[in-house]
């Protein structure tokens, strides 16, 4: 079992209480910072197909279909947040529409992604324009 020592004594005893089953209440209140919310919502919703870095690892859910998903880090340096939000919410080539996630913590994501260089502009690795950079581009695959 972990160390609790970090908890004060009010939050040590409502996790007792919680484990219990004793209905508990606490006044604490545990503010997170949205990047930080940004980078838990890009784990959970988009990690499995997009880098956030180039040198992050290989996504598992990247598609042998000839396309290689945008590397979204410095995003905020090529579209505004409202180009991203419909991005998220039309979800352009193969990717899935999320328009089931709050406008608020799309905004989380956009800030996580700005926090990031822009490594590639508007290419990826093989320098050719990606899937869904422009509005109209359509989806382009890479020769294999």
């Amino acid at each position: 079992m972990p160390s609790f020592a970090h908890l004060s004594e009010s939050e040590r005893d409502a996790l007792v209480g919680f484990l219990f089953g004793e209905k508990t209440e606490t006044d604490v209140v545990t503010a997170i910072a949205p990047e930080q919310n940004g980078e838990r919502l890009f784990v959970a919703n988009c990690s499995r197909c997009h880098k956030a870095r180039p040198d992050d690892p290989q996504p598992p859910d990247k598609r042998e279909w000839g396309m290689q998903p945008m590397v979204l880090g410095g995003i905020n340096l090529r579209h505004g947040i409202n180009e991203f939000e419909n991005i998220m919410d039309a979800g352009p080539c193969y990717m899935p529409s999320f328009e089931s996630i709050s406008t608020e913590d799309k905004k989380d994501i956009y800030a996580y992604l700005g926090t990031m260089e822009d490594v590639y502009g508007e290419t990826n690795i093989s320098g050719r324009r990606q899937c869904g950079v422009r509005r109209g581009s359509g989806c382009r695959k890479r020769n294999l």
